[in-house]
């Protein structure tokens, strides 16, 4: 029975409003902030954070970018994965709804579009019975594959490639009219740039269904193939254009590619599945970081729709008939898989094949797992079309069946973003309520380590910076998908700025390094939950908090630099993580940052250390304690000894920072790192 449109899509549409009404709390999606910021929703935030600022920014050029947001360079909410086109239309309308936050917002719309755009695509097929949309819009909305993307919320946007895919049918139906045809060719053009500013991952695959248009169009020699190409070459200008005009352009590649991969077994693996949950992705992980970015199980409904299909005959030669008919198609989602796979394929923890060669783009698109979507969806969509065909009398019971397999399969994954969406609106927990009253009193956060190059460091940052947000607070720091490609990493992450008067400093795990830099700069210092927290010395709320410093130094010890060893303690900005034999410097600057017995002003120090890179090497290394050089050694490559006597100059704390100056560095092979020299210890002696 065929049903008409508006009966089709308005069941979708309500089918998706009324889950997105039972998943998402009302005030988040009016637009409140949320009360409770836990470090695992830390996605969720650095969405918002980067929606607040930009709503709480004039108008400007480059239009995307949050001033404040990692000042004083800024950041663009397009790499905050802000959603920015629901952003610039929130922004359009602030003065008369002032929402805090619009991300639950687009989330609750995706929700409702998903299975709208599913019914849109099917209809595309011909697919226009009542039983085919009801079964599409409920197998949409339990895509596991979309489920788990809830928290990367521009990505689970799923509804735009259901879009591309039902323009992609109607322009290459041949038996519709020309002027059909035409209409589904150059929306889903004019589709590829606009999605960029949904995200440029969905813009990416977007594009490949365009392309997948002009080649299904060139490939069965169509008189109109030739308008397939000019709507590839006119949707590529378009997305370059829009991509220049909204500074997209100028960001550094990230690695990745080839560990953010989907597993060969992922779609049939049945991960987060009600009928097995025992079963995780993690079981079949073989790169160490595919199990979320990879993960692409099909559903249970859909894989028993796939056995019933394939067991009719009239299924099996539909579907053939399918493959050719669509072959763009065919040959965009083979590309797609095989990127999909990387160039370190495995099924399992069994090696498919391994090469060195890295495909275009595969720095932009490290997330290489994802692009399975376009397959994923593509064989929903045949499957449910070709049903009828299959099975002519018991279609609408077979579908509706499987429908309901996979909706039932799909509880674990719709349970969790409905538990963590609600989570939000908790009552705020002690160590958020403390820094928020400590925030109240300071205009600039500093956030150290800074997260441009210490992506591992964002759950614990969120929070504070979601309170920056709040308060609208300048930042030093931001964590974003892409950064600029002139961007030091080495340096942004080993030099600290000392704080300004209406500055606060934060940092997770009392990071040493930082708290000198602060400490000599005349703040106090505090331990706040899992956080260190400075500010300015007469600052009580502070002062309330039990307190922080670096302990005196021993005279006359020789004091080990390593992991466990007691000299690390004085190690200031500038130095790696230490290791079993002491620490490298990073940088053309480190600090030691010294504490001697209070009176003591005339000191020998005495440091052991050798130069980074060949044992015949020698670096010049200066000991610099003022601004003045008071030493200058010749390091060689193996651990040799020196000593300097030092007058300490007066300083408002009783830390002196000592820095040894090494203009020569060395980047070890397959090591991110700049380094210098290694110190072993260091000793103070009196002189």
């Amino acid at each position: 029975m065929t049903a008409g449109r508006v009966p089709a899509y308005g069941l979708a549409a309500l089918l998706g409003l009324t889950l997105a009404l039972w998943c998402f709390p009302w005030p988040m999606l009016l637009g409140c902030w949320p009360r409770f910021l836990p470090q695992d929703l830390d996605d969720p935030l650095q969405h918002m954070v980067g929606q607040r600022y930009f709503f709480n920014m004039p108008w400007h050029w480059p239009l995307l970018r949050a001033d404040r947001l990692d000042a004083p360079d800024g950041t663009s909410i397009a790499f905050t994965d802000s959603a920015p086109l629901e952003a610039i239309v929130l922004k359009l309308v602030h003065g008369i709804w002032p929402v805090e936050q619009g991300i639950t917002l687009y989330q609750a719309l995706s929700w409702i579009l998903q299975p709208v755009a599913c019914v849109f695509a099917l209809r595309g097929l011909r697919a226009h019975s009542g039983a085919v949309a009801i079964a599409g819009a409920i197998f949409a909305l339990s895509m596991p594959t979309w489920l788990i993307r809830l928290w990367h919320t521009a990505l689970a946007g799923h509804f735009v490639l259901l879009f591309a895919l039902g323009f992609y049918f109607r322009a290459t139906d041949t038996t519709a009219a020309p002027a059909h045809r035409r209409r589904g060719l150059w929306w889903l053009a004019a589709m590829t740039p606009v999605s960029l500013l949904l995200h440029p991952y969905l813009a990416a695959m977007v594009g490949l269904i365009l392309a997948a248009c002009a080649l299904t169009r060139v490939i069965g020699r169509n008189a109109d193939a030739l308008e397939g190409v000019g709507a590839v070459a006119a949707g590529g200008a378009g997305m370059v254009g829009l991509g220049w005009i909204f500074a997209y352009f100028g960001q550094g590649v990230s690695g990745g590619y080839g560990s953010y991969s989907m597993n060969a077994l992922s779609p049939f693996w049945p991960a987060q599945s009600f009928f097995m949950p025992w079963v995780t992705s993690a079981q079949i992980d073989a790169t160490g970081a595919s199990a979320f970015e990879g993960y692409q199980y099909l559903g249970a409904g859909l894989i028993a729709l796939m056995v019933a299909v394939f067991a009719s005959r009239a299924g099996r030669a539909a579907c053939l008939a399918g493959l050719r008919r669509h072959a763009g198609l065919v040959v965009i989602c083979i590309a797609a898989t095989l990127f999909a796979l990387s160039n370190q394929a495995f099924a399992g923890h069994v090696r498919l094949w391994g090469t060195n060669w890295v495909p275009p783009l595969a720095g932009q698109l490290r997330s290489n797992g994802r692009l399975f979507w376009i397959p994923a969806y593509s064989i929903l969509l045949g499957l449910i079309a070709v049903c009828p065909v299959a099975w002519p009398r018991a279609a609408g019971t077979i579908l509706l069946a499987c429908a309901g397999l996979q909706f039932v399969d799909s509880i674990p994954l719709r349970a969790v973003d409905s538990s963590s969406e609600r989570r939000m609106m908790n009552a705020p927990y002690p160590e958020q309520i403390a820094l928020g009253r400590i925030m109240d009193h300071y205009t600039m956060l500093m956030a150290e380590p800074r997260q441009e190059c210490t992506a591992w460091i964002k759950p614990s940052l969120m929070m504070p910076l979601a309170l920056a947000a709040q308060r609208g607070m300048t930042t030093n720091t931001m964590y974003a998908a892409r950064y600029p490609a002139t961007l030091r990493c080495p340096e942004a992450r080993t030099t600290s700025t000392p704080l300004p008067p209406n500055g606060l400093g934060i940092t997770p795990g009392f990071s040493r390094p930082w708290m000198v830099t602060w400490r000599r700069s005349g703040a106090r210092c505090g331990r706040l939950g899992d956080y260190m927290v400075c500010g300015r010395q007469n600052d009580p709320l502070i002062g309330a908090l039990p307190q922080y410093d670096l302990p005196e130094m021993p005279i006359g010890q020789s004091l080990p630099t390593s992991q466990n060893g007691q000299g690390a303690l004085w190690l200031g900005p500038g130095w790696a993580t230490p290791e079993g034999w002491g620490a490298w410097s990073l940088g053309h600057n480190a600090q030691l940052a010294l504490r001697p017995p209070e009176g003591l002003r005339h000191i020998v120090l005495t440091v052991r250390l050798h130069a980074a890179g060949p044992e015949s090497g020698i670096k010049p290394v200066d000991l610099i304690v003022g601004g003045t050089v008071v030493a200058h050694w010749m390091v060689p490559g193996h651990d040799v000894t020196f000593s300097a006597p030092i007058d300490l100059p007066e300083t408002p704390t009783p830390i002196v920072a000592v820095s040894l100056r090494i203009p020569d560095l060395m980047q070890p092979p397959g090591d991110s790192r700049w380094i210098g020299v290694g110190l072993s210890s260091i000793r103070i002696d009196q002189q």
